[in-house]
Protein backbone atom coordinates (compact mmCIF):
# COMPACT_ATOMS: atom_id res chain seq x y z
CA UNK A 1 0.00 0.00 0.00
CA UNK A 2 2.68 2.50 1.04
CA UNK A 3 6.05 1.76 -0.48
CA UNK A 4 8.25 3.56 2.05
CA UNK A 5 7.66 4.93 5.54
CA UNK A 6 10.31 6.19 7.92
CA UNK A 7 10.31 7.66 11.39
CA UNK A 8 12.82 10.47 11.67
CA UNK A 9 13.95 13.69 13.35
CA UNK A 10 11.86 13.28 16.50
CA UNK A 11 14.39 14.22 19.19
CA UNK A 12 15.27 17.65 17.82
CA UNK A 13 11.68 18.89 17.44
CA UNK A 14 10.14 18.89 20.93
CA UNK A 15 9.35 16.38 23.68
CA UNK A 16 6.50 14.11 22.67
CA UNK A 17 6.53 15.12 18.99
CA UNK A 18 7.10 12.62 16.19
CA UNK A 19 7.59 13.40 12.52
CA UNK A 20 6.99 10.70 9.95
CA UNK A 21 7.29 10.75 6.17
CA UNK A 22 5.71 8.34 3.71
CA UNK A 23 5.80 7.78 -0.03
CA UNK A 24 2.21 7.47 -1.23
CA UNK A 25 3.02 6.44 -4.80
CA UNK A 26 2.50 2.72 -4.23
CA UNK A 27 -0.72 0.97 -5.25
CA UNK A 28 -3.56 0.47 -2.77
CA UNK A 29 -4.97 -2.98 -2.11
CA UNK A 30 -8.67 -3.46 -2.76
CA UNK A 31 -9.35 -3.91 0.97
CA UNK A 32 -7.18 -1.05 2.24
CA UNK A 33 -10.01 1.47 2.47
CA UNK A 34 -11.89 -0.76 4.94
CA UNK A 35 -10.19 1.08 7.81
CA UNK A 36 -11.69 4.42 6.72
CA UNK A 37 -14.94 5.88 7.97
CA UNK A 38 -17.88 6.34 5.59
CA UNK A 39 -17.26 10.09 5.63
CA UNK A 40 -13.61 9.57 4.66
CA UNK A 41 -14.56 7.24 1.81
CA UNK A 42 -17.21 9.67 0.57
CA UNK A 43 -14.70 12.51 0.69
CA UNK A 44 -12.28 10.49 -1.45
CA UNK A 45 -15.00 9.68 -3.99
CA UNK A 46 -15.67 13.39 -4.50
CA UNK A 47 -12.02 14.04 -5.44
CA UNK A 48 -10.28 13.55 -8.75
CA UNK A 49 -8.64 10.13 -9.14
CA UNK A 50 -5.04 10.88 -8.08
CA UNK A 51 -5.84 13.30 -5.23
CA UNK A 52 -8.46 10.84 -4.00
CA UNK A 53 -5.91 8.02 -4.00
CA UNK A 54 -3.43 10.18 -2.07
CA UNK A 55 -6.13 11.12 0.45
CA UNK A 56 -7.03 7.46 1.03
CA UNK A 57 -3.37 6.43 1.35
CA UNK A 58 -2.61 9.28 3.77
CA UNK A 59 -5.60 8.48 5.99
CA UNK A 60 -4.71 4.78 6.04
CA UNK A 61 -1.12 5.63 6.97
CA UNK A 62 -2.28 7.99 9.72
CA UNK A 63 -4.79 5.51 11.13
CA UNK A 64 -2.24 2.68 11.15
CA UNK A 65 0.36 4.91 12.82
CA UNK A 66 -2.03 6.08 15.52
CA UNK A 67 -3.37 2.58 16.10
CA UNK A 68 0.09 1.57 17.35
CA UNK A 69 0.22 4.57 19.69
CA UNK A 70 -3.29 4.11 21.06
CA UNK A 71 -3.58 0.33 21.07
CA UNK A 72 -6.72 0.46 18.93
CA UNK A 73 -7.60 -1.10 15.56
CA UNK A 74 -7.03 1.46 12.76
CA UNK A 75 -10.77 1.68 12.02
CA UNK A 76 -11.48 2.65 15.64
CA UNK A 77 -8.97 5.50 15.89
CA UNK A 78 -11.25 8.45 16.81
CA UNK A 79 -10.17 10.94 14.15
CA UNK A 80 -12.26 14.09 13.84
CA UNK A 81 -12.11 17.26 11.74
CA UNK A 82 -12.02 20.75 13.23
CA UNK A 83 -14.18 23.54 11.75
CA UNK A 84 -11.09 24.64 9.78
CA UNK A 85 -10.50 21.12 8.42
CA UNK A 86 -7.61 20.03 10.65
CA UNK A 87 -7.74 16.37 11.75
CA UNK A 88 -7.56 15.80 15.48
CA UNK A 89 -8.08 12.97 17.93
CA UNK A 90 -10.84 12.70 20.48
CA UNK A 91 -9.42 12.07 23.95
CA UNK A 92 -8.44 8.43 24.47
CA UNK A 93 -8.03 7.04 27.99
CA UNK A 94 -7.36 10.51 29.34
CA UNK A 95 -4.57 11.19 26.82
CA UNK A 96 -4.65 14.13 24.44
CA UNK A 97 -3.05 13.72 21.02
CA UNK A 98 -2.80 16.16 18.16
CA UNK A 99 -2.00 15.38 14.53
CA UNK A 100 -1.10 17.33 11.40
CA UNK A 101 -0.59 16.28 7.80
CA UNK A 102 0.97 17.92 4.76
CA UNK A 103 1.60 16.76 1.20
CA UNK A 104 4.14 17.59 -1.48
CA UNK A 105 3.15 15.48 -4.46
CA UNK A 106 3.29 11.84 -3.38
CA UNK A 107 5.28 12.62 -0.22
CA UNK A 108 3.30 12.79 3.01
CA UNK A 109 4.58 14.41 6.22
CA UNK A 110 2.76 13.53 9.43
CA UNK A 111 3.40 15.07 12.83
CA UNK A 112 1.81 13.54 15.92
CA UNK A 113 2.17 14.90 19.43
CA UNK A 114 1.09 13.85 22.89
CA UNK A 115 -0.22 16.68 25.09
CA UNK A 116 0.98 19.25 22.53
CA UNK A 117 -0.62 21.16 19.70
CA UNK A 118 1.26 20.44 16.48
CA UNK A 119 1.39 21.57 12.88
CA UNK A 120 3.57 20.44 9.98
CA UNK A 121 4.18 21.75 6.47
CA UNK A 122 6.19 20.21 3.65
CA UNK A 123 7.01 22.08 0.45
CA UNK A 124 9.09 21.17 -2.61
CA UNK A 125 12.50 22.85 -2.45
CA UNK A 126 12.32 24.51 -5.85
CA UNK A 127 11.90 28.05 -7.16
CA UNK A 128 8.45 29.56 -6.71
CA UNK A 129 7.68 31.76 -9.74
CA UNK A 130 5.40 34.01 -7.67
CA UNK A 131 7.84 34.17 -4.74
CA UNK A 132 8.01 37.96 -4.49
CA UNK A 133 4.27 38.46 -4.92
CA UNK A 134 3.52 35.84 -2.25
CA UNK A 135 6.08 37.38 0.10
CA UNK A 136 4.50 40.81 -0.41
CA UNK A 137 1.07 39.43 0.46
CA UNK A 138 1.86 36.98 3.26
CA UNK A 139 5.20 37.92 4.87
CA UNK A 140 5.84 40.65 7.40
CA UNK A 141 8.34 43.45 6.65
CA UNK A 142 11.00 41.76 8.79
CA UNK A 143 10.50 38.46 6.96
CA UNK A 144 10.71 40.17 3.58
CA UNK A 145 13.89 41.99 4.58
CA UNK A 146 15.45 38.71 5.71
CA UNK A 147 14.43 36.96 2.48
CA UNK A 148 15.79 39.71 0.23
CA UNK A 149 19.02 39.99 2.21
CA UNK A 150 19.98 36.48 1.08
CA UNK A 151 22.07 35.81 -2.03
CA UNK A 152 19.86 35.46 -5.08
CA UNK A 153 20.56 31.75 -5.48
CA UNK A 154 19.53 31.09 -1.86
CA UNK A 155 16.31 33.06 -1.90
CA UNK A 156 14.05 30.25 -3.22
CA UNK A 157 15.08 27.93 -0.36
CA UNK A 158 14.88 30.78 2.15
CA UNK A 159 11.35 31.52 0.93
CA UNK A 160 10.29 27.90 1.51
CA UNK A 161 11.88 27.91 4.96
CA UNK A 162 9.88 30.96 6.02
CA UNK A 163 6.70 29.70 4.36
CA UNK A 164 6.80 26.26 5.97
CA UNK A 165 7.44 27.83 9.38
CA UNK A 166 4.45 30.16 9.01
CA UNK A 167 2.11 27.47 7.71
CA UNK A 168 3.17 24.96 10.39
CA UNK A 169 2.40 27.51 13.11
CA UNK A 170 -0.98 28.41 11.61
CA UNK A 171 -1.88 24.72 11.36
CA UNK A 172 -0.80 24.04 14.95
CA UNK A 173 -3.23 26.75 16.08
CA UNK A 174 -5.92 24.90 14.12
CA UNK A 175 -6.58 27.95 11.94
CA UNK A 176 -4.60 27.45 8.74
CA UNK A 177 -5.23 30.26 6.28
CA UNK A 178 -7.95 31.71 8.53
CA UNK A 179 -5.02 33.20 10.47
CA UNK A 180 -3.72 36.32 8.70
CA UNK A 181 -0.12 35.47 7.84
CA UNK A 182 1.12 39.08 8.07
CA UNK A 183 -0.04 39.17 11.73
CA UNK A 184 2.97 37.17 12.97
CA UNK A 185 6.66 36.85 12.15
CA UNK A 186 9.13 34.00 12.23
CA UNK A 187 12.82 34.81 12.16
CA UNK A 188 15.88 32.53 12.41
CA UNK A 189 16.50 31.45 15.97
CA UNK A 190 19.79 31.36 17.88
CA UNK A 191 22.35 28.70 17.17
CA UNK A 192 23.78 27.39 13.93
CA UNK A 193 21.50 26.08 11.21
CA UNK A 194 22.43 22.87 9.43
CA UNK A 195 21.10 21.17 6.33
CA UNK A 196 18.73 19.23 8.56
CA UNK A 197 17.79 21.48 11.48
CA UNK A 198 17.10 25.14 12.06
CA UNK A 199 14.96 26.81 14.70
CA UNK A 200 12.72 29.86 14.43
CA UNK A 201 11.73 32.62 16.82
CA UNK A 202 8.05 33.49 16.85
CA UNK A 203 6.69 37.03 17.19
CA UNK A 204 2.88 37.20 17.39
CA UNK A 205 1.59 40.33 19.17
CA UNK A 206 -1.10 39.58 21.72
CA UNK A 207 -0.35 35.85 21.79
CA UNK A 208 1.95 33.81 24.07
CA UNK A 209 5.07 32.81 22.15
CA UNK A 210 7.42 31.47 24.83
CA UNK A 211 6.00 27.90 24.82
CA UNK A 212 6.37 27.48 21.07
CA UNK A 213 8.92 25.30 19.32
CA UNK A 214 9.21 25.94 15.57
CA UNK A 215 11.85 23.77 13.92
CA UNK A 216 12.75 23.09 10.31
CA UNK A 217 13.34 19.40 10.77
CA UNK A 218 14.42 18.51 7.24
CA UNK A 219 15.89 20.34 4.29
CA UNK A 220 17.49 18.88 1.19
CA UNK A 221 17.39 19.42 -2.56
CA UNK A 222 13.92 17.87 -2.72
CA UNK A 223 11.86 19.29 0.13
CA UNK A 224 11.62 21.43 3.26
CA UNK A 225 9.67 20.28 6.33
CA UNK A 226 8.93 22.45 9.36
CA UNK A 227 7.08 21.49 12.56
CA UNK A 228 5.51 23.87 15.10
CA UNK A 229 4.31 22.72 18.52
CA UNK A 230 3.41 23.98 21.97
CA UNK A 231 1.96 22.40 25.14
CA UNK A 232 -1.80 21.95 25.05
CA UNK A 233 -3.56 24.82 26.77
CA UNK A 234 -0.75 27.32 26.21
CA UNK A 235 -1.60 28.36 22.66
CA UNK A 236 -4.52 30.76 23.18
Amino acid sequence: MITRAARAWTAAIAPGVELWCADLSGPLSSSAAAVLTPDERNRAVRMAARPGQRFVASRIFLRCLLSHRLGLPPARVPLRLSPHGKPYLAAVAGETWDVSLSHAGDTLAVAIARDRAVGVDIEPNRPQPAMNDIADGFFTPVERRYLRSQPTDRQPTCFQLIWTAKEAYAKALGLGFALPFPSFSLTPGPGPATNRYSSWELHHPGHPTAPWSVVTAHRDQHSVITVASAPQGSTS
